[in-house]
């Protein structure tokens, strides 16, 4: 992929590094000093950048006003779809098709909006981030069963119905909570047969 500009600036992708070579410029220098994890190999005299999404569109945003940015042996194979910039409105939309109610739309909404906040914070493949995300809701956040639950629901949704993949196959919602059933003390038990005004109500509820 080629961004045009003025300067050749050359990229290449090597494992989990950019190399970044071009002539020297002071301007362009400056930018790369500005890139995230940036570190200049003077032997080779080039630039290593970490590898990641964020860090790609950061690059091209950064230097493609001053040169042409060339990138070259990168296939993005680890890219996630998580980084989509639409992703949100893609997801509302296809709500919208699915008819959902509009109170599940905002559900869903706000729901992905937070995973994808923490995915794009977190850059892992999308199977580790939705574990780990739903982990720190858990031992963090200390969120309910059923806000969980939720989250879940909104997340598969993204995934399956959006994007087409498959969630990760390990359990993900909390146990069914299970509840003590209500027992009435005996002075309640008392109240209500006091309570009884028709004597044969009162002799079936005393038998």
């Amino acid at each position: 992929m080629t961004i045009k500009g003025k300067h050749p600036i050359s990229i290449t992708s090597v494992d989990d590094t950019y190399i970044i070579c071009f002539n020297y410029n002071r301007d362009i220098v400056d930018a790369v000093r500005s890139l995230p994890g940036r570190r200049y190999d003077a032997a080779g005299r080039v630039w290593h950048i970490p590898k990641s999404p964020m860090v790609k569109s950061k690059i091209i945003s950064t230097l493609s006003p001053l040169g042409a940015v060339t990138f070259t042996n990168d296939h993005d194979k680890n890219s996630s779809d998580l980084f989509q910039d639409d992703l949100l409105e893609r997801c509302v939309q296809q709500l919208k098709r699915k008819r959902y109610s509009n109170n599940t739309i905002r559900n869903y909404s706000r729901h992905i909006a937070n995973f994808l906040s923490f995915a794009r914070q977190n850059e892992q493949t999308d199977e580790t981030v939705i574990i780990h995300y739903l982990n720190y809701l858990v031992t963090d956040k200390f969120v309910t069963g059923s806000y969980q639950s939720m989250s879940v629901n909104a997340i598969r949704f993204l995934m399956v119905d959006v994007l087409g993949k498959r969630m990760p196959e390990c359990a993900l919602r909390p146990k069914r909570e299970k509840y003590l059933p209500v027992v009435l003390s005996e002075t309640e038990v008392l109240s209500i047969l006091h309570s009884v005004t028709n004597l044969k109500h009162k002799l079936a509820l005393t038998l």
